[in-house]
């Protein structure tokens, strides 16, 4: 039995942890090593891990000027809660988690709200891991994706407020937009509302309304307040390679708008119109 089977979940996951800060021995990073390399998935994960939490240290290092936080006390929550879920809960068949799902689990968790933590912040590190699919993009169209990307994937709390809950809380997110709002009815379109988020970004706060299609696909609706230094742009589209889908945006002279989706067939143009046409002031 090697070192690891034997250790209980807290030993190991302290063990795990010293080899990702490089503070083992030469013998017992050599051990981890050839147990994570017998595990391709396991391995992958803890990569991808540590390549977010080497953003997150990069992007800590600037200076801090974005907004305060709207969501880290309630992220915290969530990723303690989440943790003691991983360490309590037995798979689907009944059979104890492998240690290795247990162990990684928390990093998975982890890296998702590090990374909502810090978009929600100011949106620099949104921008940092989105970069590769959407750097061209205007920047509230980045952080729209950023959004999507971090949010609409979670199966334990994708929106803030779900669907019941949205309309008492539409009075506190206009008031934070400054504008009026009202939730697009898109269910004509095949996509049923799930619930909203609000966010704060470096421009500013953010709306987020979700919504998912029959499918089982996601596709979010972003709101912003318009600069008032910035045009106003006709409706466009553009590929979004990181959720393998499409995003439309546009603006007007009080907000700006992204949506996205997770499929390509999304009648994208309709969805705009429609939200265009809930949303006309």
């Amino acid at each position: 039995m090697d070192r690891t089977h034997s250790m209980d979940i807290d030993e190991a996951d302290l063990v795990l942890n010293a080899y990702l800060d490089g503070e083992l021995g030469p013998e017992e990073a050599a051990e981890m090593e050839m147990r994570l390399l017998a595990e391709p998935e396991a391995l992958a994960e803890f990569e991808a891990y540590r390549s977010h939490r080497d953003l997150l240290r990069e992007a800590a290092r600037l200076p801090a000027t974005e907004p305060a936080n709207l969501q880290t006390e309630a992220l915290t929550r969530e990723l303690s809660q989440r943790l003691r879920r991983v360490l309590r809960e037995p798979t689907a068949t009944g059979a104890a988690t492998p240690i290795w799902d247990q162990l990684l689990a928390p990093m998975r968790a982890a890296a998702v709200v590090l990374l909502v933590v810090g978009s929600a912040a100011g949106g620099w590190i949104g921008h940092v891991y989105v970069a590769g699919g959407v750097g061209e993009l205007p920047g509230y169209v980045q952080e729209a994706v950023g959004a999507h990307q971090v949010f609409a994937v979670d199966a334990i709390r994708p929106v803030e407020f779900p669907a019941p809950a949205s309309e008492e809380a539409l009075a506190w997110v206009s008031a934070k937009l400054g504008q009026n709002l009202v939730i697009p009815n898109l269910e004509p379109l095949g996509v049923e509302f799930v619930g909203t988020r609000l966010l704060g970004t470096k421009e500013g706060p953010l709306a987020q309304f979700l919504y998912e299609d029959r499918a089982g696909q996601r596709l979010s609706v972003t709101i912003a307040p318009h600069p008032a230094d910035q045009p106003v742009e006709e409706f466009q589209t553009a590929g979004v390679a990181l959720v393998d889908g499409v995003v439309g945006y546009w603006r007007d002279l009080k907000l700006d708008y992204a949506v996205v989706a997770e499929a390509r067939d999304v009648p994208l143009e309709a969805i705009a119109t429609e939200v265009r046409r809930s949303l006309s002031f």
